[in-house]
């Protein structure tokens, strides 16, 4: 199955970056929902406190802020600037697989991931 083939590829790579996060597939936490509702019950089931989102998906966590304040869950949004990195290819490419960076920087790439972190920002609402 696809998915199986994602996970295992999403271990593979935390452990390429040293990152020691436990997964859990949300099929396994039997909740039900859309959106923000889902999000909030999976956040819920696990014990998070607070859900770190892409800042893409703010419009729709705005609108759907009761379910997480319902459940005393923080929402966080993100803030990345993209390292650059050496690519053997130019002009540099952002934005490629994270493939892209181990590739080309090996034992580095954890640091330059990294680097491109800013403080998040609270959820505005």
């Amino acid at each position: 199955m696809l998915a199986d083939v994602n996970c295992g590829l999403i271990a593979w790579l935390g452990a390429q970056l040293g990152i020691a996060t436990p997964q859990v597939r949300s099929s396994e936490l039997a909740v039900e929902g859309k959106r923000g509702a889902l999000i909030a019950k999976l956040c819920e089931r696990v014990g998070a406190t607070r859900y770190l989102s892409p800042a893409g998906a703010e419009e729709y966590l705005i609108e759907d802020r009761a379910e997480f304040d319902r459940r005393a869950i923080a929402v966080e949004l993100q803030v990345y600037e993209h390292p650059v990195y050496r690519q053997c290819f130019q002009p540099f490419m952002p934005y490629a697989s994270v493939l892209d960076l181990l590739m080309n920087e090996g034992d580095g790439a954890a640091a330059i991931l990294r680097s491109g972190r800013r403080p998040p920002r609270m959820l505005n609402s």
